[in-house]
């Protein structure tokens, strides 16, 4: 796969163009509000801008939701009373005068030594990435039993990926980005089950989308949601 910002021939700024081996154009608005073109190897600027210009009208409605989202959920401030989501939920953030530990969870709120507002971003990064490097093992063995994949994986890693909620490598190391621990468990199994039908189809080919159904009938719905929510699971 190949990757480059390229944007001086579109009417919209063109944030990546993915190469790979697919056979067809396809247009990504990001949660940032980015364009992304995920073409195919041969595919010139000509093709990118046929493909563009039909779809104009949609690429500006994603835009637009994009950045309104955005100014709906401004990055967070790290102040009393701000929600941060963990495992769906929302739980308010409360300063305490106990140094130690820097940040915690009690099960109904997250509680931050108010000295430490300053690192709050990172403590809360590190936090999360404990719990994602606990949480993911034990649900991918769960799902890849059920695929009959045990075995065929080779690790199981948390990423600090902004734009990809998890990935396969061709090594067979499963990736998952540590922001999923914002969202709802069914959301995060959709990711596993979707990375686990990689270790079969290198691809998105119908018969990789047939394997995810398998697995996951209702799939569909947790994939839209996470298109459609996974702007708020962030810091």
């Amino acid at each position: 796969m190949h990757e480059m910002k390229k944007s001086n021939f579109s009417p919209f700024p063109i944030a990546r163009i993915i190469r790979s081996r697919r056979k067809t154009i396809a247009l990504q608005i990001t949660e940032e509000g980015e364009l992304w073109v995920r073409v195919p190897y041969r595919a010139g600027e000509a093709d990118i801008r046929r493909v563009i210009a039909k779809h104009a009208a949609w690429i500006e409605k994603h835009m637009q939701a994009a950045q309104q989202r955005k100014a709906l959920y401004p990055r967070h401030r790290f102040v009393e009373g701000e929600l941060f989501y963990y495992l769906g939920q929302a739980y308010p953030l409360q300063f305490d005068t106990r140094p130690s530990p820097a940040l915690s969870f009690s099960g109904s709120a997250f509680v931050l030594y108010f000295k430490a507002q300053p690192q709050a971003k990172a403590l809360f990064e590190a936090w999360y990435r404990e719990q994602a490097a606990a949480f993911f093992p034990k649900r991918v063995a769960f799902w890849a039993e059920r695929a009959g994949l045990s075995g065929r994986y080779a690790a199981v890693k948390v990423s600090r990926a902004r734009k990809r909620w998890g990935s396969c490598s061709t090594k067979g190391n499963l990736n998952f980005s540590w922001r999923l621990m914002m969202a709802p468990p069914e959301m995060i199994d959709y990711v596993i089950v979707h990375e686990l039908a990689h270790l079969r189809h290198h691809n998105h080919s119908a018969a990789f989308w047939q394997e995810v159904a398998k697995q996951m009938p209702a799939y569909r719905l947790y994939h839209n949601r996470l298109k459609e929510e996974g702007y708020k699971f962030t810091l």
